[in-house]
């Protein structure tokens, strides 16, 4: 949901608020606790994974997806979905074909259509995500 405030006129993502509140409470309890040194920080950010797809990123076809819902599941889709899937960092796309038909094209025809072997969707899902990025003006490395 997105709220704008009256005096600002800003809007405020709350969904956003939320990962970054129970981040935050997150990293004060361990702070309290005495176990900062324990906890890394891919603890906090598979716990941070967690809330948000719980909440919202899991359950938004990859078209209609914010930026940070489609940053999120191209770092953790492989947690999320299938122990047998590969991080989507471990492919390679070529951006030459991508447009938003294109990269529709990918999401219904390569990533959620029935019959897919885990592979295929695996491969299919990551190249949406990338494809959806690229088309918002996110790359990554």
């Amino acid at each position: 949901a997105v709220v704008s405030t009256q005096s600002t006129g800003k809007q405020i993502n709350l969904s956003t608020m939320k990962v970054q509140a129970f981040v935050l409470l997150t990293i004060i309890s361990f702070v309290q606790g005495g176990i900062l040194e324990a906890a890394t920080f891919e603890d906090i950010q598979k716990q941070e994974l967690r809330v948000r797809t719980d909440n919202d990123c899991m359950d938004i076809p990859h078209p209609n997806m914010a930026s940070d819902c489609l940053t999120t599941l191209y770092k953790f889709y492989h947690e999320l979905v299938d122990d047998e899937w590969q991080e989507c960092k471990s492919y390679t796309f070529n951006t030459a074909p991508y447009t938003d038909h294109y990269c529709q094209f990918l999401y219904t025809d390569r990533c959620i259509k029935d019959g897919l072997t885990v592979a295929n969707a695996n491969k299919g899902c990551c190249r949406s995500i990338h494809c959806h990025s690229y088309m918002k003006g996110i790359t990554y490395e």
